[in-house]
């Protein structure tokens, strides 16, 4: 990928800390694309899909990859305003995640290229991490307000001691996942919040990587309890589990024949490789087919 994917990526993140989290996906997507291709040997149609997909995302969502918004002083500046947003979605489990996520994402490119922290670059990402601490409270499926579940209500998920306890369970949960849908008037992400399981899992590798391993730490206990209300799902959703993955692995030429749809088609694939190398050879395996049921589920 171009260095440009870099500047194209944290410029749509910028922008979107005026509009809405979820915005946030599409310069996300450029940044994933980056350093997907640039931390693993990618074969030719991944590559090319990873350009075609960033290309067509550009495309349709402009305003977001418009310079002309920069403004005329743009000075450098200080990156603490975006790892205090970080450390604010640290505290508590909101939007599944995402101001980890996005926020991590972004430092790990501002980290790269310093010459692209900017004030309003980092004042506009650092408002968009801390927006995603307004969340719907019935996120989760059975529980009308989930702010008011803590750790303290977790069970069946034991305490994570280690990174790979961590990256362990995120994985595993991928084996349930099934397809989204409304239920009583209420819309539930029951295999993408198994997405989010996978991609904060790998912001919080991450952000131990970048030398925030007591942040990063802190962090263990939302993963635990996103894994939790994850679980949250009435018998005929558990029903719908999908049995078998229709791809041999995150590399399928088939998944990636596609225009996607949804940015995460990007983001997942991308920490799913990163976080597949921490584990031992012989749970790698395993790991990926449960992945690839989720990815079964994107476009």
């Amino acid at each position: 990928m171009e260095d440009n994917y870099l500047d194209k990526g944290l410029l749509a993140l910028a922008i979107a800390g005026e509009k809405s989290v979820f915005s946030g996906h599409y310069g996300a997507a450029f940044l994933a694309a980056y350093f997907m291709d640039e931390e693993n040997d990618l074969p030719e149609h991944v590559k090319e899909s990873l350009t075609r997909n960033c290309t067509s995302i550009e495309k349709e969502h402009k305003e977001f990859f418009d310079y002309n918004q920069l403004p005329e002083k743009n000075q450098q500046a200080s990156l603490d305003p975006l790892v205090q947003s970080i450390r604010q979605n640290l505290k508590v489990l909101r939007s599944s995640g995402h101001g980890v996520i996005l926020g991590v994402l972004a430092l790990k490119a501002l980290k790269k290229r310093t010459e692209l922290c900017t004030e309003f670059i980092v004042n506009g990402i650092s408002r968009l991490v801390l927006n995603a601490l307004n969340d719907r409270q019935n996120r989760y499926y059975h529980y009308d307000n989930y702010f008011l579940v803590t750790e303290d209500d977790v069970f069946g998920i034991p305490s994570y001691h280690s990174t790979e306890d961590l990256i362990e369970v995120a994985f595993a949960e991928c084996r349930w996942a099934a397809p989204d849908q409304s239920i009583n008037g209420n819309y539930y992400f029951f295999s993408g919040e198994l997405e989010h399981g996978v991609t904060l899992a790998h912001a919080l590798v991450e952000l131990e990587q970048m030398g925030y391993e007591e942040l990063a730490k802190t962090g263990y206990h939302i993963h635990r309890l996103q894994m939790f209300l994850n679980r949250q799902r009435p018998e005929e959703i558990i029903q719908q589990t999908i049995v078998a993955p229709g791809l041999s692995s995150v590399l399928d030429k088939k998944y990636w024949a596609q225009t996607f749809k949804d940015p995460h088609s990007i983001k997942v694939p991308y920490a799913t490789l990163a976080l597949l190398k921490k584990l031992s050879p012989s749970k790698r395996a395993t790991a990926e087919y449960y992945v690839c049921k989720l990815l079964s589920e994107l476009n």
